[in-house]
């Protein structure tokens, strides 16, 4: 589990075990990654992400590795595999 932000070129997951941050660049979504300090596997599928900016949903969309379903009720979206 982890928690995700987002900036224009990457996700930002904070791992839950030690707190680290852990960038994961958009084309590189869909591979399996763990946190670079305790190696503990961190997940995006199926996590809702809240994108800030226009520019951010842009760059996502068009450079994500996963496929991406935007909710509009939460306005927000989900990668899913």
């Amino acid at each position: 589990m982890s928690e995700i932000d987002t900036v224009e070129r990457a996700l930002i997951l904070t791992c839950l075990n030690c707190q680290q941050r852990n960038r994961v660049v958009y084309e590189r979504s869909g591979d399996p990654f763990r946190c670079s300090k305790c190696q503990t596997p961190l997940s995006l599928v199926g996590e809702p992400i809240e994108i800030p900016s226009e520019v951010v949903f842009n760059a996502l969309t068009q450079r994500s590795a996963l496929p991406v379903l935007m909710d509009f009720r939460r306005l927000g979206v989900v990668l899913t595999r």
